[in-house]
């Protein structure tokens, strides 16, 4: 639809440039020439209207936000094919017969002239107004451009600042991987250091454990031979009061001992006489 609108459009603008060039030869011509150049303005303004027609029934089916966009500009085309067909209606521009000549031409050409001054007037206002609507557009075209350099030079600024931020970005990935890298050695390390101390507990444990039975086994052995190893202390006791002889002594006494064994060990004499 937007582009079948837009399509009438610049068949609205062909036909009305159309209308314009021949409303401005219109008043220089002469006879037929006038006569020909009048119809053929009337069925231009024929096509345009019904152009308006068109353009009317393609924005009664566009949506809404397209719908006011187009509206609005056919509203300023209908306003200026009105200012154009009043123009066009008016004594200036309509066809001109014999007695209009003969008595334009014996009443003088004041009224041609007054109309030839409103006309020129009316096109130099035209003129001014084209010339302050071309430099509105051109300062419009000149704001829109120093935007764009604008919005370009920030744009480039922005994709520095992206690029940055992105070896930024990989900087901090690769430290990131760095620190993974070093955490997953931490817990390889931190593993083996707790498997480490619990082993040593273990063993630990398991030390005190067998010093433990081993004292309880020392303290019931002890506790048992108690009894046993008190009895030749009480022997020896009154041994130590006896007197210790000179060891010469007690060795005459034992070679005396040994003669008096061996003399009680010889048996008798029989006697003859029984």
């Amino acid at each position: 639809m937007v582009s079948l609108f837009e399509t009438y459009e610049k068949q609205y603008g062909a036909l009305t440039s159309d209308i314009t060039s021949n409303l401005g030869r219109i008043p220089s011509l002469k006879d037929d020439e006038r006569s020909r150049i009048i119809r053929e303005t009337s069925t231009l303004f024929d096509e345009t209207k019904d152009i308006l027609e068109q353009m009317s029934l393609e924005v009664q089916d566009m949506t809404h936000p397209l719908k006011t966009k187009c509206a609005n500009r056919l509203h300023c085309f209908k306003c200026e094919f009105e200012k154009l067909l009043t123009e066009f209606k008016s004594p200036r521009y309509a066809a001109r017969t014999m007695s209009d000549v003969s008595k334009r031409q014996f009443e003088g050409d004041e009224e041609s002239l007054r109309e030839e001054v409103l006309y020129d007037s009316d096109m130099r206002t035209r003129l001014l107004d084209n010339t302050e609507r071309i430099a509105r557009s051109t300062n419009r075209l000149e704001d829109g451009l120093g935007v764009a350099l604008q919005t370009e030079e920030v744009g480039g600024h922005i994709l520095n600042d992206l690029e940055d931020q992105r070896e930024k970005l990989q900087r901090s990935r690769h430290r990131l991987r760095q620190a993974d890298a070093d955490l997953t050695k931490s817990s390889r390390i931190l593993s083996e250091m707790t498997r480490r101390i619990i082993q040593n507990r273990v063993i630990l444990v398991g030390t005190i454990f067998l010093m433990i039975v081993i004292f309880l086994v020392a303290i019931y052995l002890v506790t048992k031979r108690g009894p046993s190893s008190t009895a030749p202390n009480s022997l020896s006791l009154p041994l130590s009061g006896v007197p210790v002889k000179n060891p010469d002594v007690l060795r005459i006494e034992a070679v005396d001992a040994a003669k008096d064994n061996a003399g009680s060990n010889v048996p008798p004499e029989p006697s003859g006489k029984a």
